[in-house]
């Protein structure tokens, strides 16, 4: 069984007990994202580099056994309508195509505070204005 196949509550069980670090875990999310993501189209954005620095972050400060947060070096998409302070924000929409947000939302700062890590910004309707995921 590959890690992106592992539930949240498998993944943090293992994560705990140094089974297997949060970088190995990213790894194996985006060789799944390079693999697929041509044909499904998920990810408007990714962020491959931050995600590997922050899950080396994670897991520094694991073996150091700082206090982490409740989902510490989990993997998370972020639809494409949450700011993410110096990413790309697109709303999936080409009125948008060059926005970087200036901030973070409210549900990405409360993410920030259990240690989650972004793997990128999820495709959607424009706007979230429709319910078919397609966008301009």
């Amino acid at each position: 069984m590959e890690l992106y196949e592992l539930t949240v509550h498998e993944l943090t069980d293992k994560l705990e007990k140094g089974e297997i670090t949060s970088e190995e875990v990213v790894r194996s999310y985006f060789d799944r994202i390079k693999e697929k993501d041509a044909s499904i189209q998920a990810y408007v954005t990714t962020l491959e580099e931050q995600a590997i620095e922050k899950a080396k972050q994670v897991d520094a400060k694991r073996k150091a056994g700082e206090k982490l947060g409740k989902f510490a070096g989990i993997p998370i998409g972020i639809k494409d309508n949450m700011c993410i302070t110096g990413t790309r924000t697109t709303c999936s929409s080409k009125m948008l195509e060059n926005f970087v947000a200036p901030y973070d939302a409210t549900v990405i700062e409360k993410l920030n505070s259990e240690d989650m890590i972004y793997l990128g910004k999820l495709n959607m309707d424009e706007f979230a204005m429709r319910k078919f995921n397609r966008n301009i």
